[in-house]
């Protein structure tokens, strides 16, 4: 096709042409700049409600563990207070054996040898006599202790006899008469309670 117009006039039209493409052109990258950022908008939209889904989801296991964990706990605190509270009563029941023993191993006279010496926790009586159960008032006996010994001399044995009377804790000391039938070389026996 032949353009007869003149020569300014092919250049207006040329530019005229070269607007149009670059009008086209600047749509097309706008759209393509939209139709993006509107892609990247509803990605960012997605995503942040997937992971605000799997926060939820997260939040909601970590408080079944945790509350797993709490009850598993409690039933093992409960558990180990059970124990505790058993063991407490079982000791707040018995006796310092080795104070006892201390006690009497300091007021043994130096003539005087223990040759046995027994330790018997004392019992209350079943229900058939709750009547000889009962200590004495204010008075709460939790052990009988058995010793048997040799004593050179009577007067050892008197003083060892008195030493145990004069400790608070020990009631009821006996010696049979047969410990007291010889002067010097003394085969001997006694008991006492001991009381909490």
């Amino acid at each position: 096709m032949i353009n007869l117009l003149p020569e300014k006039e092919k250049k207006e039209l040329i530019l005229e042409e070269n607007k149009k493409i670059i009008l086209i052109f600047i749509f097309f990258v706008l759209v393509f700049l939209i139709s993006l950022n509107l892609i990247l908008v509803s990605i960012k939209i997605n995503t942040s409600s997937l992971a605000q889904v799997q926060k939820t989801q997260l939040l909601h296991k970590e408080k079944e563990l945790q509350d797993i964990d709490i009850s598993e706990l409690q039933e093992k605190i409960s558990q180990a207070n059970l124990t505790f509270s058993k063991l407490k009563s079982f000791y707040a029941d018995q006796i310092d054996l080795t104070e006892i023993f201390k006690k009497i191993s300091a007021i043994i006279p130096e003539e005087i040898y223990l040759t046995s010496l027994s330790y018997k926790p004392v019992a209350p009586l079943p229900v058939i006599a709750p009547q000889l159960s009962k200590p004495k008032e204010g008075e709460e006996f939790v052990a009988e202790i058995l010793i048997s010994g040799y004593s050179l001399t009577q007067k050892s044995l008197f003083e060892f006899r008195k030493n145990l009377k004069e400790i608070e804790e020990f009631e009821d000391v006996y010696f049979p008469l047969s410990s007291w039938v010889k002067l010097t070389d003394i085969d001997f026996s006694l008991k006492f309670k001991v009381k909490r």
